[in-house]
């Protein structure tokens, strides 16, 4: 539940093309689309009935919902506009409206669909108008929350081969990591408090149950519409959501059971697990999911894969656990190394990349394979030249759509702002955990929790619980045998099994 889009891990086709495997289609976040975006909705005048424009190059259609800050004060308190996005439907007969959410918590669901709708409309049907919604105070909503340090600054294998060399293992990252990740968190939440933390501001509205709301009434809003007028049970929610946006689809499911029409819910993200803010079952099939590199690069042999070594994928594995061994922060600290702080930096890096890699496997595995070559050859050295060309070459200076303070309000909030003021020792026995589960992994995950040590805005219209129930129609739950972030051991949950679901 990392990062936009938790999509669906399958076949790299890119990495093993020419080897015989079946060219299976997979969703990518690619995408030569023209983005829709700030300029557009700055011209559309928010109305609070659902008055679509035409937009883009592509036929889409934009609409700014003018609706309560507060939905508890929905008449004499302040507005918000929540930015919407639909690709019409082009065949008839007619069937409705789909809602789409990629994932999060902390991205535009604006910009994900745009990026997945030519690979989505087909699988949906294009009976069907499919639409997606700006979550409250990020992305291209408002009231937004903006209180970034940096903008302040600024201004198919089988199971039993992956088995072998799934576990990553590596030197610790050090606690130094961790305290500057804590110190950060403490300055971010301060910030965030004063910019963005009132009554009348986005940060207190921006938990799943104010999402949530404001799907009813789109909905209401639809159903009352000319062209919902044919359409059966239009007022009920027919919905697509990936990892966050699975508990956005929990979520409903508990505070409008009644209204729950065709829904799949992709990469299950546990509802206890995301409501009381720990996270300690997302990593379990962290390295699992890293793993399938080593035998990608194997089937897909020295021309394609720059990483290739050896004769097995376990030779790859091998040569990567070298690169690990080369980069141990503990000793080059103990023994004073001159380059020790950028140890731990080129360290990191190799976190984030794999962890990126991971979680888009389809388009970046192929790009992994040259970046172990760099790393391989900078950890031999470790230098500021060394780690710079490493960052320019790797992406790892620029965003990745996911604003710290957004993924932080949501996550945070939904929490209840149970870890706020607690120390990092207290978090330690979490941050741990999630060590022991995957050493790729556990850094990002980690500073997701302690974000919330300094996260004081709490939230307003929060829905925590309890999930399982009935639903008015059953839900579909899918994922995969090896997503990164949002492993199948997650459908033990009761919710699960409730009406057939």
């Amino acid at each position: 539940m990392f990062f936009s889009n938790s999509f669906i891990v399958a076949f790299i086709i890119p990495l093993v093309a020419g080897t015989g495997l079946p060219k299976l289609p997979v969703l990518s976040r690619a995408t030569k689309t023209p983005i829709v975006g700030a300029e557009t909705f700055d011209k559309i005048t928010p109305s609070k009935d659902l008055k679509w424009v035409a937009c883009g190059t592509t036929g889409t259609q934009c609409a700014i919902l003018d609706v309560p800050l507060d939905y508890d004060h929905p008449k004499d308190g302040p507005r918000a506009q929540v930015p919407m996005i639909k690709y019409p439907a082009t065949v008839k007969p007619y069937k409705g409206m789909v809602m789409f959410n990629p994932g999060g918590p902390g991205s535009s669901a604006i910009e994900g669909l745009q990026g997945l709708a030519p690979q989505l409309i087909p699988i949906i049907g294009e009976n069907y108008d499919l639409v997606a919604w700006e979550p409250r105070g990020l992305g291209l909503s408002k009231p937004n929350t903006n209180c970034s340090l940096a903008v302040l600054q600024a201004s198919t294998p089988s199971s039993q081969f992956i088995r072998r060399f799934e576990k990553i293992v590596g030197p610790d990252v050090g606690n130094s990591t961790l305290q500057q990740n804590y110190a950060s968190a403490q300055l971010q939440g301060q910030v965030c408090q004063k910019a963005t933390g009132g009554a009348n501001q986005a940060g207190p509205h921006m938990s799943t149950g104010v999402v949530v709301r404001d799907i009813l009434t789109i909905l209401d809003l639809y159903a009352k519409s000319p062209e919902a007028k044919d359409v059966k049970d239009a007022a009920s929610l027919n919905y697509w959501g990936f990892s966050y946006g699975t508990i956005i689809g929990q979520t409903f499911a508990m505070m409008a059971p009644d209204r729950v029409g065709r829904v799949v819910l992709d990469g299950v993200v546990d509802p206890d697990d995301h409501y009381n803010g720990y996270g300690l079952t997302s990593l379990r099939d962290m390295d699992a999911a890293f793993s399938t590199f080593f035998t990608y690069c194997h089937l897909a042999g020295p021309q394609t894969c720059e990483f290739y070594t050896g004769n097995t994928a376990y030779d790859i594995y091998l040569r990567f656990e070298k690169i690990l061994d080369r980069l141990d922060t503990k000793v080059s600290a103990e023994q004073g190394w001159a380059n020790a702080s950028l140890i731990v930096q080129a360290q990191e890096g190799l976190r984030t990349v794999g962890f990126k890699a991971a979680y888009q496997p389809t388009d970046l595995f192929p790009k992994l394979s040259q970046m172990l070559v760099k790393f391989e050859q900078v950890a031999k050295n470790v230098t500021e030249a060394g780690l710079a060309e490493l960052t320019a070459a790797s992406g790892l200076a620029g965003g990745d759509g996911v604003g710290v303070e957004w993924l932080s309000a949501v996550s945070c909030t939904d929490a209840n702002g149970s870890k706020f003021n607690e120390s990092l020792e207290d978090l330690s026995p979490i941050t741990n955990a999630f060590f022991q589960q995957s050493y790729i992994g556990a850094l990002g995950e980690s500073g997701n929790l302690i974000g919330c040590s300094g996260w004081s805005i709490k939230g307003i219209g929060r829905y925590g619980g309890p999930f399982g129930g009935p639903t008015k129609n059953p839900i579909l739950f899918a994922s995969s045998t090896r997503d990164p972030v949002t492993p199948l051991t997650r459908y033990t949950h009761p919710f699960f099994h409730h009406n057939s679901s």
